[in-house]
This record gives structure tokens, C-alpha cells and sequence, in this order.
């Protein structure tokens, strides 16, 4: 069975602090961090999450979706621009 890993400063600062900005997805919730807001790094801004019971033991990236969602490539503003100009 494997270790959860478990980021030494992120956990200790979860501990002191109430709000902590990060970059680490990979790391697991524990007992210390619950009742703290992360701001988790998503590739372009920090989303905050209130950390409860339910969510130990869970991967921190889970909470933060990287993609958007329900949205497709094609149908976006740039390429709606490329087609109308293809078109005359």
C-alpha cells in the first residue's frame, strides 16, 4: 500500500494559517488542514476551497478543474472570427 504524499509546508501552514495560496494539486488532505481555505492553482487563477471533514483523504486537484467545462473548441469567439473571414 502506498503513502499518501503529503506536502510538510502545505500542512504546517494549513495548521497556523486560515488562508494559504498554493500550486500543489498532488498533495492529500489531512486532519490538520480541515476548517482552513486553500487557494488552489488552477493553470491560470487560484480558486479558494473551505476544507471539511468528507474531503480527507482526497487529492487536492480534485476540487479544481483544470479545462473548462461544457464548452467546445470549435464553437469559440476566435474561430467563429477565422470562418467568417474564410467565408468572403
Amino acid at each position: 500500500m502506498k503513502i499518501p504524499f503529503i506536502d510538510q509546508k502545505l500542512s504546517l501552514s494549513a495548521f497556523v494559517k486560515k488562508k494559504i495560496r498554493t500550486k500543489n494539486r498532488d498533495s492529500t488532505i489531512n486532519e490538520n488542514m480541515v476548517g482552513s481555505i486553500i487557494s488552489i492553482y488552477n493553470g491560470k487563477r487560484y480558486y479558494p476551497i473551505a476544507i471539511v471533514k468528507k474531503m480527507i483523504g482526497h487529492k487536492l486537484g480534485e476540487f479544481v478543474y483544470t479545462k473548462m467545462l461544457g464548452k467546445s473548441i470549435h464553437s469559440s469567439a476566435r474561430n467563429k472570427k477565422k470562418l467568417t473571414k474564410q467565408k468572403k
